[in-house]
């Protein structure tokens, strides 16, 4: 039965090693994505506005945005020589020249990059210019936004091989080939070639947030306690107009300074409404007048959950899940008298763990798209390919680090002159590096002889020899 024509019999077959059998879960027709969106506003190109509205006025996302970006950016990139041999150490100085010759500055190429966490993917397109030395380099690396990618050429595995972008000035189509391009996407949590950005999962929170500050607004500009509620005599209008004494244009203007209230009532030095005073007056022989006004105007009152406070308690909580999302809940500390120096380092300690994270995958599609580019474009030897290498993202306190090392120092292992750590510490603090060996005398003093007769104070001149 396992074998019968519903079993696996026939799709049994012997595979290759070089063979690929299988194909991603996103589905591509011709070149456009297929997604499972139920929210409006995130389906087709609506998301990109969603996107980047959030982005720019949402404060959470914008203030997150931009530290990440601040943050990443300052890393220093390093390319590593294959070995220590001349040629490979040419090369590695070659390809940093190559990075650095270029329009656009290297840390802008990588700030543009590490968008790729917010949108999920990143796309920009390098151009070769010949050098002054005869040799190939970059004319530019630039970004290609992702709301202008409008297909995706990808072949049987998924394997994205080229783009097409929809140009906004132009509103042409150009094809950029995947050697053409230096790519890196978000595809932790989908293997769509968009793969799936911060700027999606927070799309529910964010348009909340908008929604809760909206509320807030409307709050202090209308005490937030209640809704407006008005007693107008329609019934008394209806009669008078039903017997010509009024017209409804007149009966749309008696009312008109109520209607307005109502519907504007916004808090201002102007806010306020003038009524009549009088009153309902009984029907029987007396006419006596009773206690209920023909105009009056109060509030509904609301319930305890829609204060200022409950707004402003959802609001703040909101924000921190967006700043959760990010991993810089670490700006948000100190509101309130909340927040302790601990949590603070804790807190860094684990943006720097993600700004990390996305530089390795920046560096990773660098490496490929961009430094192994530049060396087949001069015909350099594979073995000769340096490696783009970002720092590490270390949040490092002075005053932690010279008690470190000065309780070394007392167990018996105290730092040496030329110890590398002393210039780690010393940039720290501002301070330039160490003078190196050949600049210090046998004295341990820095300078030569001369130098230091500079720097002292001119001798006095001899005293007078007494007369004989």
């Amino acid at each position: 039965m396992a074998n019968g024509l519903f079993g696996l019999g026939r799709l049994r077959r012997r595979v290759r090693p070089t063979e690929t059998v299988g194909s991603s879960g996103t589905v591509v027709l011709s070149g456009f994505i297929e997604r499972n969106e139920t929210n409006a506003k995130v389906q087709g190109t609506a998301r990109w506005k969603t996107f980047s509205d959030h982005l720019v006025n949402v404060d959470v996302v914008a203030a997150s945005v931009r530290y990440y970006l601040n943050l990443g950016q300052s890393a220093k990139w390093t390319l590593e020589a294959a070995d220590e041999t001349p040629a490979a150490v040419e090369t590695a100085e070659f390809v940093d020249d190559v990075l650095r010759d270029m329009r656009t500055p290297w840390a802008q190429v990588v700030r543009r990059g590490l968008m790729y966490r917010y949108w999920g993917f990143g796309i920009q397109e390098w151009t070769a210019k010949k050098r002054d030395d005869g040799k190939i380099g970059l004319l530019d690396v630039e970004a290609r936004p992702a709301h202008t990618i409008e297909r995706w050429d990808t072949d049987d595995s998924g394997h994205v091989v080229g783009v097409v972008q929809l140009m906004p000035a132009t509103q042409k189509l150009a094809y950029l080939p995947r050697t053409k391009i230096a790519y890196v996407v978000d595809d932790s949590l989908s293997d769509s070639p968009e793969g799936l950005g911060i700027a999606r999962q927070l799309t529910e929170t964010a348009t909340r947030l908008q929604r809760y500050q909206q509320l807030e607004t409307v709050g202090f500009e209308t005490d937030l306690q209640g809704v407006p509620k008005a007693r107008a005599p329609y019934g008394v209008l209806d009669e008078m107009k039903r017997i010509k004494k009024i017209t409804e244009a007149e009966r749309v203007a008696i009312l008109q300074p109520l209607t307005d209230f109502v519907t504007q009532h916004i808090r201002s030095v102007e806010t306020g409404v003038m009524l009549d005073s009088a009153t309902y007056r009984d029907q029987g022989e007396t006419k006596a007048p009773s206690g209920v006004p023909l105009w009056d105007v109060e509030l509904l009152t609301g319930s305890g959950s829609m204060s200022l406070q409950a707004i402003a308690a959802a609001v703040e909580r909101l924000q921190r899940e967006i700043a959760r999302l990010f991993g810089t809940e670490g700006i948000l500390l100190g509101g309130a008298n909340v927040g302790s120096l601990a949590l603070a380092r804790d807190k860094s300690h684990q943006l720097a763990v993600v700004i990390d994270s996305a530089l390795t995958e920046l560096a990773q599609a660098y490496q490929t798209d961009l430094v192994e580019t530049i060396c087949t474009l001069n015909g350099i030897a594979r073995d000769l390919w340096p490696t783009l290498t970002p720092e590490e993202m270390q949040f490092r306190d002075v005053e932690q680090l010279t008690a470190a090392l000065g309780d070394l120092a007392t167990a018996g292992a105290p730092l040496g002159p030329d110890d590398p750590a002393i210039n780690v510490v010393r940039s720290l603090m501002g301070l330039p590096d160490a003078p190196e060996e050949d600049e210090v005398d046998a004295s341990g003093r820095g300078g030569g002889e001369d130098e230091l007769d500079d720097l002292l104070p001119p001798e006095p001149p001899p005293e007078p020899e007494p007369d004989e």
